[in-house]
C-alpha cells in the first residue's frame, strides 16, 4: 500500500513540478535533490532512499500554492502544505515505527532547502544559488526561472499596473459622465 501511494504521489506532484517549471528546471531539481540527499545520507549514515526524493518533490510542489486543498487518502482532503507531513504520519503508522519518519524528514529538509534558495531567497533580493543552468533549460526545454516566486510573475504584474494606471483616468472620467440611475416607478 505504501509503495502504491508513493508511486501515485511521485507521478502526480513530480508531473506538477515539471509542467509548471519545464523539463530543464525539473531535471535540475532532481539532480540537486540527488546530491543533497546523498550528502545527507552519508553524513547521517542513511542510505539513499527514494522515499526522501518523493517527499522532497511533494514538499516543493506543495509550496507553490500551499493553501490549496488536495486529496490525500481515504477521501480526506488536506491543505497542500500538510501533505508531506501527512505522508510521514501514514508511513509511521503503517510501519508501526517512528524511524519511518526519517526519510520524510530528510526529503522535507532538502525540498525546503531547494525551494528557499531557488525561489524565496532571490525574491527577497538575494542571489539565486540553485538556479538551473541555462544549458540544461535550452537542451531539455522549458522556461527558465524568473527568480521570483512561482505563481507570481513580477514583470507582468508591474506592466499590468502601469497599463491600468494610464487607463484608470479615462475610466474614472467615463464613470463620472454617466447619469445616476433613476427609479422609474411612480411613488403613490
Amino acid at each position: 500500500m505504501s509503495m502504491a501511494n508513493s508511486l501515485y504521489f511521485l507521478v502526480r506532484y513530480g508531473q506538477t513540478l515539471e509542467t509548471m517549471n519545464g523539463t530543464g528546471s525539473h531535471t535540475w531539481f532532481l539532480i540537486v535533490q540527488t546530491m543533497l540527499l546523498t550528502l545527507l545520507g552519508l553524513l547521517l549514515g542513511f542510505p539513499f532512499q527514494a522515499q526522501a526524493m518523493i517527499s522532497a518533490a511533494v514538499y516543493a510542489s506543495s509550496q507553490v500554492s500551499p493553501l490549496d486543498k488536495v486529496p490525500f487518502q481515504f477521501g480526506l482532503t488536506v491543505t497542500a502544505w500538510q501533505l508531506p507531513f501527512g505522508m510521514m504520519i501514514i508511513d509511521c503508522l503503517s510501519q508501526q515505527n517512528a524511524a519511518a519518519a526519517w526519510p520524510h524528514i530528510l526529503g522535507i529538509f532538502s525540498g525546503h532547502f531547494f525551494h528557499f534558495f531557488s525561489k524565496i531567497w532571490p525574491a527577497l533580493g538575494g542571489k539565486a544559488w540553485l538556479k538551473e543552468p541555462e544549458m540544461l533549460t535550452k537542451m531539455l526545454g522549458g522556461k527558465p526561472s524568473s527568480g521570483g516566486i512561482d505563481g507570481i510573475d513580477f514583470a507582468a504584474r508591474n506592466a499590468k499596473k502601469k497599463k491600468n494606471k494610464g487607463n484608470s483616468k479615462s475610466t474614472k472620467s467615463a464613470a463620472r459622465k454617466k447619469k445616476p440611475f433613476k427609479n422609474k416607478l411612480k411613488k403613490k
